[in-house]
């Protein structure tokens, strides 16, 4: 008997902003731990898949291309600098909240 295997895809354990919130400050520690920006480009890429690519852009305020190139050739100061713009800075956590891409599926 053969198994089907489907490749593993991270969005589909992502559920509010409080789990993306999460990730990401994981991805942080391990990617500055490791000195490897590609772990925490990686995150950002999963979470941009979660609520849109063109969304986290415009949350940046950066453009579509810049983004891309961004991930594609990661550098942790910028990745840091991402991070802070996509982030809310009130201090105070935002209610959980369905990400956009699942609260269609």
């Amino acid at each position: 008997m053969t198994e089907k295997l489907i490749p593993y895809d991270g969005t589909r354990y992502i559920q509010d902003e409080e789990d993306i919130a999460v990730y990401l400050q994981v991805a942080a520690e391990e990617a500055a731990a490791e000195n490897d920006p590609g772990i925490l480009a990686h995150a950002i890429e999963t979470v941009a898949k979660t609520r849109g690519m063109n969304e986290l852009a415009k949350a940046a305020g950066i453009a579509r291309d810049d983004l891309d190139d961004l991930l594609d050739a990661p550098n942790m100061e910028a990745l840091h600098k991402l991070l802070a713009d996509i982030t809310p800075t009130t201090g105070e956590a935002p209610a959980p909240k369905k990400a956009p891409a699942l609260a269609e599926a």
